[in-house]
């Protein structure tokens, strides 16, 4: 079927159609079909997702079966639609594909993602290894969404990193392995969040999910509100997500991934011990001291630390010397500067927690796949050597009870901890725990060292704390495991492997404040316009110019300009600039740091246009940018802290004095011997977003542009203003331009004859003379295909709509295989009929 006679008056399938295309045509076509509630529309092959803040029941196995072996043209767009182009090419073409999802925070980028990912697997067949690969790979999205999502004011379920999901396919088209490369792990979330916002969804899983024994253990039975890092914002709940059902998700794709029973009861003991970390106050002068010592008593004995070593690592700040023979020196720090390292260390833990979980995926991924084990990567990595740390003994992080020496205790025997679920208590432990595990938040039991209470300071020279598994894991041996492969670790490919990337990273982000961390979201999605320009605009026209085709440049917004100012060399870039003046003036405090960091802005970039320094309402020092999505003011303080982004070396000690292998293998650097100066975080993440760039530059492309609806996540609303800007700064209208005057397909003469040329009685020679013998057949065999749908270059040739490339594609079946074609053919008009009986309703949208 012609998707021409699929138009309508309003809403058309393609907006290359359009007849007179400008952003407010476009906006009222979207509007259109969004009244219909059909909130996909192409751009020829770019497909435009708006939306509707409602689960529509447009997906599921009937859509995919009907999606499957389709073309545009003959269904409605769809983002199965895009996804099978995306795989059909890769197994057809055997070149790797990549999927790029762009938009703003709560454009729905994420749940695009999971389609993606939901329609390969399920199209992709199920021989061999291959079910235990898509088992792991749709394990991830629960695992990283509760550990990588949260609710803010945007979105109730907003990543907060990037990632890269590449699934790695065998010559059959299956999935033989994996691997997710992460970005920008948003970790101040861990301790701050805003009036309205949640910490990562994983807390309130734990609270709410957890075995009343973990609960009991681990002093978690105060729920939310009685932990500073979750009750800060005065929001415990978010709409859409049920935090007891994601928790026991959680718990399964643990298991799915082949976590042990001891890795897993030791992930979710260090999220309670960040919860108790955060409710850990200062007092006093300089040195600080700890004002609630029951806070940092259960901190100490969830980490298995000595209280009193915790204490004093929170109070002083470890300073390395850059000598031969580095030394430590302990500086004493105030009540305020006390807190900041006690988040310093709370974010340092779940970071490394996060990426010790990608490393699991990412093993089970290439476990017997042949490629894509190693590192979660990017910007939350720890250093990757050594490997892990001598103090966690042959174990490494899966070492459990009867490991090395420095294990945990038995459980409920002297010096350990409360037995854990079904396990009978043994003598009372130091401190006479007689009645269980120390008091949590609020609940009135004896002070430490009390019956009742946690173990006096020193009391964990035999084991830290360590509960049983929760119900329903099943036993199984501990599995020794080394933390982190290199950073950015690229997918090993064989011969006739391939891969087929999606790319879910976070929107453009413009809040009423905005700091280090929206900066660096925001230059990611530079970038990631960039590369869009780059693909579908740039390269496409200068490909049009040098084959020598009739062409005319169509002009658009090029943000390489925006790119270069915050990362460029001559003059250097924002990101430089901060390094610079980090590493020359690290001995000044925040604030003045941040103030010589606004110097060499200013004097670096004083005449551009593009940049404007100055000061917010109540004389905070701010800088804004004109992004390619819109102007955003930036607040410079703590810029110049967290672009330094090193934890203290005496945190890190702290840390692997720990008697729990598993956190000291979190741990695993050599802090007095490591001399290389410290990598900062606007290094890490340029690197990283070259990196991927790379990586998407070296597969073929496909787009996906989501657009918000409205800002209110109000259900099936419509506000064309809002969408006519994002239609703006997106650049649809010069990409509907460049579609409609371009071509849709193109490939050289040798590759695009032996392909098509079985159509005729005689293989043509497959230079450009065989390639004109072709074009005479098909044009006088199709009368609806003309010659002008073909343009001849020096090397290539273009075909200039994609329906004529899909009717010389069912040529082709039909004669080498005659019967598959007629099965396909049946299939199809089901799918047809199907699509009309789907589609044909008109949804009750509102329209602004």
């Amino acid at each position: 079927m012609s998707i021409f006679m699929r138009l309508l008056k309003e809403g058309v399938d393609d907006l290359a159609l359009v007849s007179s295309p400008s952003n407010q045509e476009i906006t009222n076509q979207l509007g259109a079909r969004f009244g219909k509630e059909q909130i996909y529309t192409n751009i020829g092959d770019v497909l435009i997702s708006v939306n509707p803040y409602k689960m529509l029941p447009i997906y599921g196995e009937d859509f995919i079966q009907m999606y499957l072996n389709s073309s545009i043209g003959n269904v409605q767009p769809h983002i199965y639609q895009l996804a099978e182009g995306a795989y059909r090419r890769m197994v057809v073409d055997g070149t790797s594909q990549a999927v790029i999802i762009s938009g703003e925070s709560g454009a729905g980028k994420t749940e695009a993602a999971k389609l993606i990912l939901n329609y390969t697997s399920a199209v992709s067949g199920n021989s061999g290894d291959t079910t235990r690969v898509k088992e792991v790979i749709m394990s991830t999205n629960p695992l990283l969404e509760s550990f990588g999502n949260a609710k803010t004011v945007r979105n109730n379920n907003s990543s907060r990193f990037g990632k890269y999901i590449e699934i790695l396919f065998n010559a059959q088209g299956e999935p033989c392995g994996g691997q997710i490369t992460i970005f920008l792990l948003e970790k101040t979330r861990v301790a701050f969040q805003a009036k309205g916002e949640r910490n990562f969804h994983i807390f309130y899983g734990l609270l709410a999910g957890a075995p009343d024994q973990w609960k009991k253990d681990w002093g978690l039975e105060g729920g939310p509100q009685a932990f500073f890092y979750t009750n800060q914002s005065g929001s415990y709940t978010a709409d859409h997500w049920n935090d007891n059902e994601e928790f026991q998700d959680v718990l399964k794709a643990m298991r799915t991934i082949e976590m042990t029973e001891t890795e897993i009861s030791a992930c979710f003991q260090l999220l309670a011990a960040i919860l108790h970390l955060g409710n850990v106050q200062f007092a006093g002068e300089t040195p600080a001291s700890v004002a609630n010592q029951q806070n940092l008593d259960w901190t100490a004995y969830l980490l298995g630390i000595d209280a009193s070593l915790l204490s004093h690592s929170l109070v002083h700040r470890g300073i390395q010397t850059g000598s031969a023979r580095a030394s430590v020196y302990s500086v004493p720090q105030n009540p305020q500067q006390s807190a900041g390292i006690r988040d310093a260390l709370a974010k340092a833990l779940y970071e490394r927690l996060f990426d010790y979980i990608v490393h699991k995926v990412n093993a089970a991924l290439g476990k017997r796949g042949g490629g894509g084990g190693g590192g979660g990567g990017g910007y939350s990595s720890p250093p990757v050597s050594p490997p892990v740390s001598p103090r966690a003994g042959p174990g490494g992080f899966g070492g459990g009870p009867g490991g090395a020496p420095g294990m945990p205790a038995r459980p409920g025997g002297p010096g350990g901890p409360p037995p854990g679920p079904g396990m009978k208590k043994g003598p009372p432990g130091p401190g006479g725990m007689k009645k269980g595990p120390p008091p949590g938040p609020g609940m009135k039991k004896g002070p430490p060292g009390v019956p009742g209470g946690p173990p006096s300071p020193g009391g964990f020279k035999k084991g830290p704390p360590m509960a049983g598994p929760p119900p329903g894991v099943p036993s199984s041996s501990s599995s020794s495991s080394s933390y982190g492969g290199p950073a950015q670790k690229s997918i090993g490919l064989s011969g006739s492997q391939r891969s087929l990337g999606v790319l879910d990273i976070y929107g453009f982000e413009i809040f009423e404040n905005n700091g280090f961390e929206q900066f660096c979201i925001n230059y990611v999605n530079e970038r990631l316009q960039q590369i869009f320009i780059d693909l579908t605009l740039r390269q496409e026209q200068k490909e049009y110019n040098d084959e020598g085709l009739p062409w005319k440049d169509i002009e658009y917004f090029d943000n390489k300009v925006v790119c270069d100012l915050i990362e460029g060399t001559n003059p250097p870039g924002i990101f430089r600039l901060l390094d610079d003046t980090c590493r020359t003036v690290h001995s000044l405090d925040g604030n003045t740091v941040d103030a010589k960091f606004m110097e060499k802005v200013r004097g670096a970039h004083a005449t551009s246009d593009l940049l404007q320094i100055g000061a917010t309402d109540d004389g905070r020092a701010m800088f804004a940018i004109r992004h390619y999505a819109g102007k955003v003011r930036y607040q410079v303080a703590e810029f110049s802290t967290k672009n330094y982004d090193n934890l203290y070396a005496s945190l890190i000690m702290c840390m692997q004095e720990s008697t729990v292998p598993f956190f000291v293998g979190l741990f695993p650097e050599d802090v007095r011997d490591d001399k290389r100066s410290p990598t900062s975080a606007g290094t890490k993440i340029r690197e990283s977003a070259g990196h991927l760039m790379k990586k998407l530059s070296n597969s073929t492309p496909h787009y996906i542009r989501c657009i918000k609806s409205n800002d209110q996540k109000a259900a099936l609303s419509f506000d064309s203003a809002r969408v006519q800007h994002q239609v703006k700064y997106l650049g649809l209208l010069e990409n509907v331009k460049v579609k409609r005057a371009g071509y849709a397909y193109r490939h050289f003469f040798r590759n695009f004859v032996e392909h098509f040329g079985p159509l005729m009685d005689q293989m043509p020679p497959t230079d450009v003379n065989g390639l004109n013998q072709f074009i005479d057949f098909i044009t006088k065999k199709v009368p609806q295909i003309t010659r002008d749908q073909f343009g001849i270059g020096r090397t290539k040739v273009f075909v200039k709509d994609s329906e004529t490339l899909f009717v010389m594609e069912d040529m082709l079946e039909k004669k080498i295989n005659p019967e598959a074609y007629k099965t396909k053919v049946e299939a199809f008009k089901e799918s047809e009929r199907k699509a009309k009986r789907l589609h044909g309703v008109k949804g009750k949208c509102l329209v602004m």
